[in-house]
């Protein structure tokens, strides 16, 4: 059942007269100048900074362009639009792709050094454990390897962004021209609400989807959790809307931590085999904890959320509002 007491963020102000822009296309702009400038960056390195913002910028711009998409009926009048739209996410997947393959392997180079500098303050200048030993070792010879990886898929990451930085440049005017200029369905809810009652919705489809959480579709809930929260943040400061986006940002955290632990301990069976059974050990007994938490925090985030949805229904029912359009991520299609 959800949580009788949702998410309410305290001294929430009066809202303001609803503007005429909306919030979700406002954000995509701003994403979209920092994607441009991420990927003339890219030739240079690219460095971890470049990588990650390239991942999220494309991810963040994905899931509000379906967003405002699902917003406008296909029709003659937006064919091209939804024409360009495809074409350009299909842009951002594939530098998506090429940049989280890099991401991955900065993750978890630098959970290596956390859990080298774990050893090393554990030790404390007494003589070094043996078994400290031999995991250290482990851990540089992982690292070393990691690194040759990452230079490998830093090389695919700069070779995707020459041939689709164009095409994407390209294509971002007329989409955003397009969606100034056209319609979208109308609703009786201030733009104001639109992002978060859009994220609300977005999340509830995926918990209907995945009513039991475990190990095989963990992740798979953490990216479409993580596209709600995307919409949710393009309410900016509204209070409901930030209030929501720093839940879903919660489950995201936590279901991360133990992503990267579990990926981490695949990359050391492939990289050192036998030679890493130590290491391997480790990984899996703190992979296996952060799940459990990861598992906690999901199922109790959860309830708030869909409690704060079924409150905002209660709102929608007190005003009789017609039914806002809504089409879920799920069905839109996550995006990776």
């Amino acid at each position: 059942m959800p949580d009788p007491n949702p998410i309410r963020p305290p001294h929430a102000p009066k809202p303001s007269p609803a503007s005429t822009a909306d919030p979700r296309l406002l954000r995509l702009s701003q994403f979209v100048v920092d994607l441009d400038r991420r990927l003339q960056d890219v030739p240079d390195g690219p460095s971890e900074e470049t990588v990650h913002r390239l991942r999220t910028n494309t991810r963040r711009s994905g899931a509000l362009l379906q967003s405002l998409l699902a917003d406008r009926r296909k029709a003659k009048s937006t064919r091209e639009l939804h024409k360009d739209a495809d074409k350009l996410l299909r842009q951002w997947k594939k530098l998506r792709q090429a940049a989280g393959d890099v991401r991955d392997l900065d993750v978890q180079r630098d959970l290596l050094k956390k859990l080298h500098a774990t050893l090393t303050k554990k030790d404390n200048g007494a003589a070094l454990d043996p078994a400290h030993v031999v995991l250290a070792s482990q851990l540089q010879q992982l690292d070393a390897w990691l690194a040759q990886e990452r230079e490998k898929r830093a090389g695919q990451l700069r070779r995707e962004a020459a041939k689709r930085a164009p095409r994407s440049a390209a294509l971002v005017p007329k989409v955003l021209t397009a969606l100034e200029k056209s319609t979208a369905r109308p609703s009786k809810i201030s733009r104001r609400q639109v992002p978060r009652a859009l994220a609300l919705e977005d999340f509830f489809q995926t918990s209907y989807a995945m009513p039991a959480l475990d190990g095989k579709n963990l992740h798979d809930f953490r990216k479409r959790t993580k596209e709600a929260r995307y919409v949710a943040e393009a309410g900016g400061a509204e209070p409901h809307a930030t209030a929501v986006a720093s839940a879903l940002k919660r489950i995201q955290d936590a279901i991360g931590s133990w992503h990267d632990l579990d990926a981490l301990e695949q990359e050391a069976g492939e990289a050192l085999g036998n030679g890493g059974v130590e290491l391997g050990a480790l990984l899996s007994k703190k992979a296996r904890q952060q799940l459990q938490q990861a598992l906690r925090t999901s199922e109790s985030q959860r309830q708030r959320l869909l409690g704060e949805r079924l409150a905002l229904q209660q709102e929608g029912r007190k005003r009789k509002p017609p039914a806002l359009a809504i089409v879920s991520a799920s069905r839109r299609g996550a995006v990776r």
